[in-house]
């Protein structure tokens, strides 16, 4: 006999950690470019640095790039009401 399953959250958003995808490539990019920056020098001034920058991205994308409402509110662009002369009503 053939089972029917009902899938649940079927229009949930996908995470990654908590994480937006597009905030996770974000972290993620920032994260490996501070991580081969060591290949340059290494030395304690570096270190925390490269960390600074770590969790400043961390916080950033999770914060803002992750949080859906705040990056509607940030995006909300209206369409202009005319786009040139042309389109502007003569009254």
């Amino acid at each position: 006999m053939k089972e029917i399953r009902n899938y649940k959250n079927i229009r949930r958003k996908p995470q990654i950690w908590g994480f937006t995808p597009t905030g996770f490539y974000i972290f993620v990019g920032i994260a490996a470019l501070s991580l081969f920056s060591f290949a340059v020098s290494f030395s304690l001034i570096h270190l925390i640095i490269v960390v600074a920058i770590n969790v400043l991205s961390l916080i950033v994308t999770k914060l803002f790039i992750s949080n859906e409402h705040m990056m509607k509110r940030l995006l909300n662009e209206k369409f202009p009401t005319e786009i040139s002369d042309l389109t502007r009503s003569k009254k």
